[in-house]
């Protein structure tokens, strides 16, 4: 991949849409110039999960696997990470796109494991301990995880990310969310701030959000 589409990939937004009665992954630019682009189409329903450097990760529905993990790099065809008679997902690279973290059943319950990545069959190591864990998250520089239990518990994992094998810590709860089900988060570069949702304490119903982009261009101005 070259710097100019590595560039141009930065201020782009992958998403999945059946707009057109077929599940396609879309590609935009956050900006709103320039038209859609197709990236896949398939019958199967997905949804992308992460956009690493290179790499976008997807959940795939199979209606015998349950959900799958699938990778795609743009402008190439989509792969097969991981099938299983379980369902996976949630795949996210580790910075260095050497690692991925998932979400698995195979234990009967959900729980956050982590593989080599592209080499599946490399291994395999669970990350949240005896907890069950789901959205599993990276801080930028690869040494530390984040997930959260089902009782809305954030925990962090510190990890060592070796040449054959990953070096894993102690899941340590950090704070709990106080939302109901299964609530999203986000978590910042050096893993010191976590955007959640909060229950409103208002009866207004939603409250729109609003998203500024190239913002750095508004002090250039003045």
């Amino acid at each position: 991949m070259s710097t100019r589409e590595a560039a141009n990939i930065a201020y782009c937004l992958a998403f999945a849409s059946d707009r057109n009665g077929v599940d396609g992954l879309y590609r935009i630019r956050v900006d709103g110039v320039g038209d859609e682009q197709v990236l896949w189409k398939s019958t199967a329903r997905k949804y992308p999960t992460d956009w690493s450097r290179r790499w976008i990760s997807l959940t795939v529905f199979d209606p015998t696997r349950k959900l799958d993990l699938w990778t795609l790099e743009p402008g190439q065809e989509a792969r097969s990470y991981l099938q299983t008679e379980f369902s996976e997902q949630g795949g996210r690279l580790s910075p260095d796109e050497r690692w991925m973290l998932y979400t698995s059943d195979e234990s009967g319950a959900s729980a956050i494991y982590i593989r080599p990545f592209p080499n599946v069959n490399g291994g395999k190591w669970r990350v949240s301990g005896a907890s069950v864990g789901s959205a599993p998250r990276w801080r930028s520089d690869g040494k530390e995880i984040f997930f959260r239990d089902e009782g809305g518990q954030i925990f962090a994992v510190p990890v060592t990310l070796g040449e054959q094998s990953p070096d894993l810590g102690v899941p340590q709860m950090l704070f709990r969310i106080d939302s109901p089900g299964r609530a999203e988060y986000e978590v910042s570069r050096d893993g010191t701030r976590f955007l959640v949702p909060v229950p409103s304490d208002t009866r207004q119903g939603d409250v729109p959000l609003s998203v500024v982009v190239n913002w750095p261009t508004l002090f250039v101005r003045r």
